[in-house]
């Protein structure tokens, strides 16, 4: 193997570089001016590894934390401060795509990728005071779940129909498992089942859904029962990879494709787009976790990283 190499003072000194990796690196900031623009913005994990916010303690004192590693995921609590962090799962087999806290705060639920990857990715629950996670039923890979909060008790998976032509909306209880279908929505077949993921998120109230069928708009605000009640044309978001709701449900965080890297946008409902955060020198990634009490916002997102290490007397 060629290795660049100098001489120093006599020894001669090797470079060795590791391959470039995409790292996954959380942040907290303070949301102002209702949810329109963040400040403070500090890191909030600091290990080299794919750590990443996707949910809060119905209290706001906390992020759940998702660190996923070779073959495996750890779920952890951590205060505000970073100073304190609490396990909620120490070791389980796969890879966890994200948490939500089931309507009454009671459970973490988690989508989970198999190790090695297969068909068939997994929802499970883990009590938010820390436990061993219990299945609750197995999904497509192209999916997601996602829940309302109390006094709302609706929790959905949305899973890609057969023909790969429609998103499929299902009710699901955290105990009981799959219920009921809500509705269909057509969608963009090219996103599924390679794409990220649906664009489609439930506001806190239950009430209604955002969605859209392309990575390019429009969004479609549609009842619990999947019946139109707006339509959102905007044209900063023209390369969604994801979006959420608001807290307040008076607009979206959505997260637009940019040219290297990604942009994360406060949406309102007449198509109104003011940038949060920009991820540059990564990937199209993305993701934020607004805290209940709608103070504060979790940023996550992918930096290319390298390591370079020194050979003396090789």
């Amino acid at each position: 193997m060629s290795m660049p190499s100098v001489t120093v003072d006599g020894k001669q000194l090797a470079f060795l570089r590791s391959s470039a990796s995409d790292l996954g690196t959380s942040y907290i900031a303070d949301l102002e001016a209702g949810g329109t623009a963040i400040r403070n913005l500090r890191h909030f994990t600091l290990e080299e590894g794919d750590d990443a916010i996707t949910a809060w303690t119905p209290d706001s004192r906390a992020a759940i934390i998702i660190k996923n590693r070779v073959d495996h995921y750890e779920l952890y609590k951590r205060d505000l401060s970073g100073a304190t962090e609490e396990p909620i799962v120490s070791n389980a087999g796969g890879h966890a795509k994200d948490a939500e806290l089931s309507p009454e705060g009671k459970w973490v639920l988690l989508h989970v990728e198999h190790v090695p990857a297969g068909p068939k990715q997994s929802v499970m629950r883990v009590p938010i005071t820390g436990g061993s996670p219990a299945l609750i039923f197995d999904t497509q890979v192209w999916s997601q779940i996602n829940c309302a909060k109390a006094p709302s008790n609706l929790c959905v998976v949305t899973e890609r129909s057969a023909d790969g032509k429609q998103m499929v909306v299902t009710a699901f209880d955290p105990l009981k498992g799959r219920g009921s279908e809500l509705f269909r929505h057509d969608v963009d077949p090219f996103s599924a089942p390679a794409g990220p993921g649906p664009l489609l998120d439930l506001s806190s109230d239950g009430t209604r859904f955002a969605v859209a069928s392309h990575r390019d708009g429009p969004i479609e605000i549609l009842s619990s029962e999947g019946k139109l009640l707006q339509l959102i044309h905007a044209r900063a978001a023209n390369n969604m990879r994801s979006f959420g709701w608001t807290r307040d449900g008076k607009g979206l965080f959505v997260c637009n494709t940019i040219k290297g890297g990604a942009q994360l946008l406060h949406l309102d409902l007449h198509g109104n787009a003011k940038v949060l955060w920009s991820n540059e020198g990564g990937d199209n990634v993305c993701v934020c976790a607004e805290s209940p009490d709608g103070r504060h916002l979790g940023l996550y997102g992918h930096q290319q990283s390298a390591n370079f290490w020194m050979m003396e007397n090789f």
